[in-house]
């Protein structure tokens, strides 16, 4: 399971992070989920990765005007299979320069590339191991050569850089044809920056996040489900832009033009969980949580 709001992300949402060759299930739930997603509000998209195919080797590659992507799926052994993947974007080789030819000021044309490498190994015919890294990078820079009549400060390089990764480990056992023991442990990075001359604002959140979950068939109508939950979040934080009041909305001259305020922040979120629900379906049409 990996989430949503970071598989969709390159090329600000033009393409996803993992592709739809790599995806086992998209879930959507508009609304009353079960409290394993307690830390979602409002309506969820649940994203799950397939494991590696078993047979033999299978490969994938295309190539577009956009972007260009590889894929690579084999076994290594008969207990142990890999799956890796990657795309990196074509504008900037031939878009940014037409652009630039025309005057627009575009120095640099959309570049993104996302990469994906998994690892899976049956420990036992009950157990299995994955290890699963993905990532993703996304940047963008204009010269503003024209500055505004109303602030002609307002000018020089800017620059829109977006970027994660992410690594994650997971224990799946099976110790009956009834129970479900599921374990999963990841640790990642999410960068943003965004820069207008000597203005910029940063970013950067580091988050580690556990989880063990349970799941008993009691009844062919019953379910139950229970599990801990960690996540800790550290986030360092920056930014240098002119000073703006909240309490007045008069103006006081041009934005650009005035000096610059410089704030920094570092801070740690740690939030522990834990969780459990019985699911009730007594009708195929019916789910009750």
């Amino acid at each position: 399971m990996i989430c949503a709001a970071t598989a969709v992300r390159s090329a600000g949402g033009l393409s996803s992070v993992v592709p739809s060759e790599m995806l086992e299930r998209i879930d959507f739930y508009p609304g009353n989920f079960g409290p394993q997603y307690g830390r979602a509000t409002g309506g969820i998209v649940d994203v799950g990765i397939r494991s590696p195919k078993k047979d033999k080797l299978h490969g994938l590659l295309q190539v577009d005007l956009i972007d260009a992507r590889l894929m690579v799926e084999a076994p290594i052994s008969k207990s142990t299979r890999f799956m890796i993947g990657g795309r990196r974007s074509w504008l900037d080789a031939w878009l940014g320069p037409a652009l630039k030819s025309s005057g627009v000021g575009v120095t640099a044309a959309p570049v993104y590339y996302d990469y994906q490498a998994m690892i899976e190994h049956d420990v036992s015919k009950d157990t299995t191991l994955r290890l699963l890294a993905f990532g993703s990078d996304d940047g963008m820079k204009l010269t503003l050569n024209s500055p505004d009549s109303k602030d002609p400060a307002f000018g020089g390089d800017a620059g829109l850089h977006q970027g994660f990764w992410r690594v994650q480990g997971r224990v799946d056992t099976r110790p009956t044809d009834k129970v479900r023991w599921t374990t999963t442990f990841s640790v990642g990075q999410t960068t943003e920056r965004t820069n207008i001359g000597a203005m910029h604002l940063d970013v950067k959140d580091l988050s580690f996040e556990g989880r063990s979950d349970v799941r008993a068939k009691l009844a062919p109508a019953v379910t139950a489900i229970a599990g801990i939950d960690m996540v800790r979040d550290s986030f360092d934080a920056s930014y240098r832009l002119p000073p703006t009041s909240f309490e007045s909305n008069q103006v006081t001259g041009p934005t650009f033009g005035q000096p610059l305020v410089s704030l920094k922040g570092k801070g740690a979120l740690t939030r522990p969980a834990g969780y459990a629900m019985l699911e009730l379906k007594p009708f195929s049409t019916l789910k009750l949580l």
